[in-house]
């Protein structure tokens, strides 16, 4: 009889065991702030989306603005990308000398697809605005585009780090070799961290 009990009793219990308990974690149902509109001249990271013309899904912009050199706060470069309709990443910089307002911006793409009459890659602007609401409007190309704020599942800061290295150290006018490095890190707890 004891083995009998043990035969039905013992699946049983293993199934009880591995059901999950609910988690009574109030960080888990905390949600995330509503995404803040973004200050082009403080490094930070920004997500919106949106529906660019002829595309016929929408895209997410992620937009990343990094100071100039660590510790700085005025604004060193904006630069994005998105997935278009290819699959392929497309890469946004930061036109040169066209940040006009803190709520203003003007990037560039260089589209190796479409070539010019002298067989130089397409530039294609994006010039935005945002609006009190956090929305980013504007033209891509020409064509009219508006892009929402979307709330990242983690919230991220930029973190910017350089260094340089003398080619002969100990000599007067030694060439120097620089590297910078800009980097995402997490803010605080977010739910997925505590999945």
């Amino acid at each position: 009889m004891n083995r009998s009990v043990l035969r039905w009793a013992a699946p049983l219990l293993l199934a009880l065991t591995a059901c999950p308990a609910p988690k009574k974690d109030s960080a888990q149902r905390t949600a995330a702030p509503n995404p803040a509109p973004a200050d082009f001249r403080r490094p930070g990271y920004a997500q919106y989306r949106g529906q660019l013309a002829g595309s016929p899904d929408s895209v997410a912009l992620h937009l990343t603005i990094t100071p100039p050199h660590p510790g700085s706060e005025a604004t060193g470069g904006i630069s994005g990308y998105y997935y278009g309709a290819d699959g392929e990443p497309h890469e946004l910089q930061q036109a040169s000398g066209k940040h006009l307002d803190p709520d203003s911006l003007v990037l560039t793409y260089d589209d190796r697809a479409v070539l010019d009459g002298n067989g130089n890659e397409q530039e294609t602007r994006w010039r935005l605005h945002r609006q009190p609401d956090g929305r980013l409007v504007g033209t891509v190309g020409g064509q009219a585009v508006q892009l929402r704020p979307v709330r990242p599942a983690l919230a991220l800061a930029v973190r910017s780090f350089a260094d340089s290295i003398a080619a002969f150290p100990g000599k007067a006018h030694s060439p120097y070799g620089q590297i910078g490095l800009q980097t995402l890190v997490p803010l605080g707890a977010s739910p997925v961290a505590l999945a």
